[in-house]
């Protein structure tokens, strides 16, 4: 169910699906699905504008992480920081950011968090007024998925980059 959600353009459809795909794990009593999923909840309302729901819902599955290992922990921090931001909470998504990125150096390679941590500090560092650290921080994400298999991610890295030039 979670993975027909990534195609689907009906916001409805997306949480009614994201609630039973959550309804199976809890069932199952699955954490790394229940954890991923109540992820992807927080993300739909993070679409929605409705932020403070969003970020109840990361502080559950941040809570649910915890029990299921450091990478989804760093994601964790970090979609919260992407929500902390989307408040105008700046010292809070700081803090987020900084626990990720102390936890990024002890983890494998990962496919996404390569670049997902400068995305998230370059958003940050705009918000901050602070333009040359966010051209640094997309510069690099640029830089990291030139060529790669993650064309949609390197588009958002590019629209970011002339979003501060601009």
């Amino acid at each position: 169910l979670n993975m027909l959600t990534f195609g689907e353009a009906d916001l409805g459809t997306n949480l009614k699906l994201l609630s039973q795909a959550l309804a199976a794990f809890e069932a199952a009593g699955y954490l790394v699905g229940q954890s991923r999923i109540t992820s992807n909840l927080g993300f739909a309302y993070q679409s929605l504008g409705l932020y403070r729901r969003a970020r109840r819902l990361h502080v559950r599955a941040e809570e649910i992480h915890r029990a299921t290992g450091l990478v989804d922990q760093v994601y964790a921090a970090l979609e919260l920081a992407t929500v902390e931001m989307e408040i105008g909470h700046l010292k809070a998504a700081h803090a987020y950011l900084a626990e990720a990125a102390a936890a990024v150096a002890t983890i494998p390679q990962d496919r996404f968090l390569h670049f997902y941590l400068p995305m998230v500090s370059g958003r940050l560092a705009m918000l901050g007024g602070d333009f040359p650290a966010a051209l640094r921080h997309y510069k690099l994400v640029v830089k990291l998925l030139r060529n790669g298999e993650q064309p949609a991610f390197e588009m958002n890295a590019l629209a970011r980059l002339a979003h501060v030039h601009l």
